[in-house]
């Protein structure tokens, strides 16, 4: 009886002092949602010299953000991209179409960190890139920056934007 005390302490003392190898699984996901990207939303331009790079995002409903990227030459678009930011349950997808790559299919990558300023997808399958990252500088700017292996090599290229009023024309 003396030995089987010590255990009965010992187990009541793991059940209630202790949480389940359960519980520290699921407190450990990370949950992501839309309105976490929120300060996205509105009209972003990268001008270069003759160039400009645009992102519009607008909120489709309470799981999808729509986003139209295009790349201008004047008044020649040279490439456009549409993109939807989706929420599954607790996942958050960005998921790029361009007509020019990918056969014209969608690319899915997933939100792996964010904060109040930050929004990091990835997919490791993806030729290049293997990341997408958005970070909030202040209210009218923000970097985009796509990154990844190409080739066997590390590359990275960084895209700042300034918050703009669309036309209203």
């Amino acid at each position: 009886m003396k030995k089987l005390i010590p255990a009965i302490l010992l187990l009541s003392w793991i059940a209630c002092g202790t949480p389940s190898i359960q519980e520290n699984t699921e407190s450990q996901v990370l949950e992501h949602h839309l309105e976490d990207a929120d300060w996205l939303l509105g009209n972003w331009t990268n001008h270069t010299t003759s160039r400009s790079l645009n992102e519009s995002w607008t909120k489709q409903n309470d799981s999808v953000f729509l986003g139209l990227g295009t790349f201008m030459d004047g008044q020649d678009t040279l490439s456009s991209e549409h993109i939807r930011l989706e929420q599954f349950g607790n996942r958050l997808f960005y998921v790029p179409v361009v007509s020019n790559q990918n056969q014209g299919q969608p690319v899915r990558f997933e939100m792996k960190e964010k904060s109040d300023k930050h929004l990091l997808f990835e997919n490791m399958n993806h030729d290049f890139p293997q990341h997408i990252s958005y970070t909030l500088i202040t209210a009218d700017s923000m970097v985009a920056k796509i990154s990844g292996n190409m080739d066997g090599k590390y590359h990275e290229q960084d895209f700042p934007f300034q918050r703009h009023q669309a036309n209203t024309h």
